[in-house]
């Protein structure tokens, strides 16, 4: 077989382990693909189902081809026999309704291929009746079907479902490595000589996924992203200062209107907070929020351990209101009176 997946940028592992698959004929009926959000997960889903309807597969071609009739309507998304489930618009959850009507569309005959591929998107959105639902599908389902289920945390899934399937993990990029697939983009480039620091600042704001940095390679996103950094490094800074009135300066300067601007805010200072609880423990453990090592080193000896857990418990149970609908500034204030507290 000729090199499969190669549009697909790293997850090297992962992608060797389905070419083996696919070459041996042991595809499994139902995986889960398990990764942070920009790590490829919904890519490699449709990646693995154009493998499975390419008329070229077998021939000595890459898989998919990219080029035949079957390849081009996945990429369009029009395949008939692809089909994808997601929370409806305005929804949070997958409920039991819709696992039913799958359930249903499980027993009809393929249309244009002899596999049928099945992709449920952030299946931790199913409630438990859903999950349970599915489950009879996943231990037996009907010949040539596969069930993808795409979730950031394989541990939001019932353990009864995850028995059934086999487990992927996807994998963000280093900074090293994002950078080496970012150094042909033209604007990239640009923006690295004219400003290195800014080229810098994106690599780590953009946290190992390649299509979030090309997202903040526009002007006005940059800004908004470089001055939530500049909050969530006030908070850091201000960590490391004896008493709470500079921790509580800082944390005022976290958006308080816009509940998507504080949630990527506070998504960015759980990442720094992460780093530095790992460094304590391995100064050479792999980063996320922070490029330059040495300068996230001398941070992690300036803040107590049990300080820096006791805000990355506080930020958590911000993160969760704000995914519960709870009022903005309430959880601002909450998260300040928490700190207060602790």
């Amino acid at each position: 077989m000729a090199q499969a997946f190669s549009a697909i940028l790293g997850n090297e592992a992962v992608k060797a382990r389905l070419t083996r698959a696919l070459r041996d004929g042991t595809l499994p009926h139902a995986l889960i693909l398990s990764g942070p959000e920009g790590s490829g997960r919904r890519t490699l889903a449709r990646e693995l189902a154009a493998a499975l309807f390419c008329l070229r597969r077998g021939e000595d071609a890459p898989l998919p081809c990219g080029e035949c009739e079957a390849c081009r309507k996945v990429r369009e998304g029009i395949f008939p026999d692809l089909h994808v489930i997601a929370p409806e618009e305005g929804k949070t959850t997958i409920g039991i309704a819709r696992i039913r009507e799958l359930r249903a569309e499980l027993a009809l005959t393929a249309n244009e291929s002899t596999h049928r591929v099945f992709i449920i998107e952030r299946a931790e959105a199913m409630n438990a009746a859903a999950q349970n639902a599915l489950l009879v599908s996943l231990e037996e389902p009907p010949e040539g079907v596969v069930i993808l289920l795409i979730t950031e945390s394989e541990e939001a899934l019932l353990p009864t479902v995850r028995s059934r399937c086999q487990l992927l993990r996807t994998e963000l990029f280093d900074a090293a490595a994002l950078e080496r697939h970012l150094a042909s983009n033209e604007r990239f480039a640009t923006l690295a000589r004219r400003s290195p620091e800014r080229a810098e600042a994106l690599l780590e704001s953009a946290g190992g996924c390649l299509g979030r940095a090309l997202l903040l390679l526009d002007e006005g996103k940059m800004a908004e992203v470089l001055s939530e950094r500049e909050a969530v490094d006030a908070v850091i800074r201000a960590l490391g200062a004896r008493g709470s009135a500079e921790l509580f300066s800082a944390l005022r300067l976290l958006p308080s209107t816009k509940r998507e601007e504080l949630t990527e805010a506070l998504a960015l200072l759980s990442d720094a907070l992460r780093d530095l609880i790992l460094l304590k423990r391995d100064p050479t453990a792999p980063l996320v929020y922070y490029y330059d090592r040495e300068t996230a080193l001398t941070l992690a000896e300036s803040v107590g351990i049990q300080r820096l857990f006791r805000l990355s418990d506080a930020v958590a149970e911000a993160e969760d209101d704000l995914s519960r609908n709870a009022n903005v500034p309430i959880v601002l204030s909450t998260l300040l009176y928490a700190v207060a507290a602790r």
